[in-house]
């Protein structure tokens, strides 16, 4: 059997467009308008502190941009709901309503958090849940890194971040990147800790879904710090 040549052509090029589209760089940012409203379902399992003692953590967070400024940074307003905690089948009301504002840079970075009674512990655990996208475009299976410096007016600790592009995937019907995280406090006697994968939306790079396991998280109001998983899921 014969193959034609302008059939090995056609295939040939076929290749050819196939390893062009594979190899396009990508390039990560955070668009946004204000009024844009997303909301999340949250669920977090961490130790109560009592022998095989578990808490989980259920609740509602939409997050709203109010503003944007010249230089490209942005607004979020962040209030969460329907807080719920669970220990030992006990049910205990979380503070719902709780607004916070985020001032966000369009690469994803922390710039401020306003809000009533601010504590060192929001910019940390702030840091902990960062998707910073890199400075330039990046091809699947690319890594790339981030730092925060310590800050002793906001009671920010040194991180190192560090991101894989992992894979494209449909996440309830959402095109998204997804991506690998970790995250380390490189100071402290108990420093924290964040690994685990963020899907973002290919059209704006919002958070799609997240899936993160904490070591020594400093929750704002918890006695201790927390270790445990929490997810983030958007809703439709």
């Amino acid at each position: 059997m014969k193959i034609k040549p302008f059939l090995i052509i056609a295939l040939g090029l076929v290749a050819i467009a196939a390893i062009a589209v594979a190899a396009d760089p990508i390039t990560l940012k955070r668009t946004v308008t204000v009024g844009e409203t997303l909301k999340y379902k949250l669920t977090a399992s961490f130790d109560a502190g009592q022998v095989g003692s578990q808490a989980t953590v259920t609740g509602d967070i939409t997050n709203k941009i109010t503003k944007i400024e010249s230089n490209g940074n942005f607004d979020v307003e962040s209030t969460q709901q329907n807080l719920k905690i669970d220990v030992g089948g006990q049910t205990i009301d979380g503070d719902s309503g709780t607004t916070k504002t985020t001032v966000m840079q369009p690469n994803g970075q922390l710039v401020e958090i306003r809000g009533e009674n601010l504590s060192p512990q929001d910019y940390r655990l702030a840091a902990l849940n960062e998707v910073i996208f890199p400075d330039k475009p990046v091809n699947m299976g690319d890594s790339w890194s981030a730092t925060i410096p310590d800050n002793a007016k906001t009671g920010a600790v040194a991180a190192t971040l560090n991101y894989v592009l992992v894979s494209e995937e449909t996440v309830d019907t959402i095109d998204s990147y997804k991506i690998s995280i970790v995250i380390k406090e490189t100071k402290g006697d108990t420093p924290a800790s964040s690994t685990g994968t963020v899907w973002v939306s290919k059209a704006d790079g919002s958070v799609v879904k997240s899936n993160m396991a904490w070591v020594n998280a400093p929750v704002p109001a918890a006695p201790n710090p927390i270790t445990g998983t929490y997810t983030v899921d958007r809703e439709p």
